[in-house]
């Protein structure tokens, strides 16, 4: 095998989202999900051809020159299916194209760890057995190990080159999964993420893995890549038959859109016009941290509740294309939740939906506040003050996180104040939350 080669929200969502589940203990939201990743190993590889024949189903051809993809990695949180840890073996196979022109998947060993693996061989794939994948630093290296009942099954050992790091790489491929009663399942995954090209350093099949495994060590690594934070959109799958000409682009653009939202780092929610969540992002469900996944978005208070149902209900008829923006007010006594929606098309959503942006002033401001407060005409200092006074501190507390005086704090913020047309602490949040 060659291995030289280096390449290329009553209580906020403290009652219970009660969405449609798709699993049987009902705390399980409806696809599409997502996982984010800490730390993926991606390898382009080419099998012998006898294993890869008899590794895929009657019904499936590979490509004629037998390549493939192997994946290690570890994901921490995301929507539905994290956190999840996964190896996958995937051979490529005569198809429908995917969206970004890369040839479908076939995944032919697939190991999962985490509450996601039984989503993933109920719905997905009736290969994806269970196991634990580690990926972690090791000096100049970094390690993916895959142990499972038996025992050490595989281990992968790249050397990053982060001197060639390529440019943010964007994609959406299509993958096929072992059904019921020996059908087939389709499905698309859309990522993102920033591609380190490596080398790699060891590729490793131990003695306790199956024998599919074995017999697919791989006869050629034709490239490596280290990926990191790396969120993956899971779209819903569909029965797939070899040889129709099915469009499946919809649910692609569905999961193009979740993918997105994964990547602006933003609280947001996506429900449809009856309040049931859709999609739900790692950081609003961290600032919803009562939240159950899955069904109605709740608030604290009844009246926010009504103005929230409010807004997403007037989006269906109306012609607007945000709403003015909803302050939810918190039991601990802490500045409000504010929340903005805007419609959403059914071609992107798969229903009419509405996505929910969520701001939370009290968490701290951030380098992108400061800087868009100076386009509203703030000095550099002004906005590093109004951006950290917008959390709730003092002018104290502020001051001495910028390095100023309490004085100078005040006399600061009177300015600040003055040039926003503003009169108090709660105004300046809600305007740095709204820019956030």
């Amino acid at each position: 095998m060659s291995t030289d080669g280096k390449t290329s929200t009553s209580n906020l969502i403290a009652s219970t989202f009660l969405g449609k589940p798709n699993t049987d203990d009902g705390d399980t939201p409806a696809p599409p999900y997502m996982v984010k990743t800490e730390r993926f190993f991606y390898l382009g590889v080419r099998f012998e051809p006898e294993a890869t024949r008899a590794a895929l189903p009657e019904a499936l051809e590979p490509l004629d020159d037998f390549s493939g993809v192997v994946g290690m990695y570890v994901a921490p949180e995301g929507w539905g299916l994290a956190p999840l840890r996964g190896t996958f073996f995937g051979i490529s196979v005569k198809g429908p194209q995917s969206p970004d022109g890369s040839p479908t998947v076939f995944f032919s060993e697939h190991v999962l760890g985490g509450p996601g693996q039984r989503i993933i061989f109920k719905d997905y794939n009736r290969r994806a057995r269970r196991g634990t994948t580690d990926v972690v630093p090791d000096g100049a290296f970094v390690r993916a190990t895959l142990d499972t009942q038996t025992g050490l099954e595989a281990s992968i050992v790249l050397e990053p080159h982060y001197a060639e790091i390529l440019p943010p790489q964007s994609g959406i491929h299509y993958y096929i999964g072992e059904a019921e009663n020996n059908g087939l399942n389709i499905f698309s995954i859309a990522f993102t993420g920033r591609f380190v090209p490596s080398t790699v350093r060891e590729f490793s099949i131990g003695n306790a893995a199956s024998a599919l495994m074995k017999s697919l060590q791989p006869s050629e690594v034709v490239w490596a890549m280290l990926i990191e934070q790396m969120p993956m959109t899971f779209s819903a799958p569909s029965r797939y038959f070899a040889g129709e000409t099915a469009d499946y682009s919809a649910r692609a653009h569905q999961v193009g859109l979740m993918d997105l939202l994964s990547r602006i780092g933003h609280p947001a929610a996506l429900v449809n016009h009856h309040g049931r969540t859709l999609f739900l992002t790692p950081e609003a469900q961290r600032i919803l941290t009562s939240a159950k996944i899955g069904g109605k978005l709740l608030v604290w208070r009844r009246r926010d509740q009504q103005a929230l149902d409010g807004a997403v209900s007037a989006l269906e008829t109306s012609h607007r294309l945000v709403s003015e923006p909803i302050a939810i007010e918190r039991p601990e006594g802490a500045l409000p939740i504010l929340a903005r929606a805007l419609p959403v098309s059914s071609v992107l959503a798969g229903e009419p939906a509405v996505l929910i942006l969520f701001s939370d002033p009290s968490t701290g401001s951030s380098p992108e506040a400061a800087a868009l407060l100076q386009v509203l005409g703030l000095t550099p200092a002004e906005a590093r003050l109004a951006a950290t006074m917008a959390s709730g501190r003092s002018a104290r507390e502020s001051g001495e996180l910028i390095g100023v005086s309490e004085n100078t704090a005040r006399s600061t913020l009177k300015t600040v104040y003055d040039k926003l047309g503003i009169s108090k602490q709660s105004e300046l949040a809600g305007i740095v939350a709204r820019l956030g």
